[in-house]
């Protein structure tokens, strides 16, 4: 009869039977792989609220950015209705047609992009 032991852990530090097995064999070795561990769970520490703070930062940017383009939509389009209501005085009704047909196009794009977005 043939039997099959596995054993399996997870994790930085060995179970204690096989710790000692280690300070049998190296003497020093367990203090060695504690600290070994501490190190790690350090760095790991450090890694996750260097991203944390990094991701904070990314969602900030892209909130300017938003901002900062509807803003500059909302510019265009009031200057460009500007023209159009110049071209209406000076009696060139179809150019300021085309100018706000072009204008009402691009805030009702913005828009559905912005809610397509923002569903997804």
């Amino acid at each position: 009869m043939v039997q099959i032991q596995r054993t399996e852990y997870s994790g930085p530090i060995p179970r204690a039977d096989e710790l000692a097995k280690y300070e049998a064999i190296l003497p020093g070795a367990v203090e060695r792989i504690i600290a070994m561990a501490e190190i790690q769970q350090k760095h790991i520490h450090s890694m996750e609220t260097d991203n944390s703070a990094r991701a904070s930062e990314l969602v900030k940017t892209e909130r300017h950015k938003v901002w900062f383009g509807a803003g500059a939509s909302w510019s265009v389009s009031i200057g460009a209705m500007g023209v159009a209501l110049a071209c209406v005085i000076y009696g060139q009704a179809k150019y300021a047609a085309a100018i706000a047909a072009g204008v009402v196009s691009l805030l009702g794009g913005l828009t559905w992009a912005a809610r397509r977005q923002k569903s997804s």
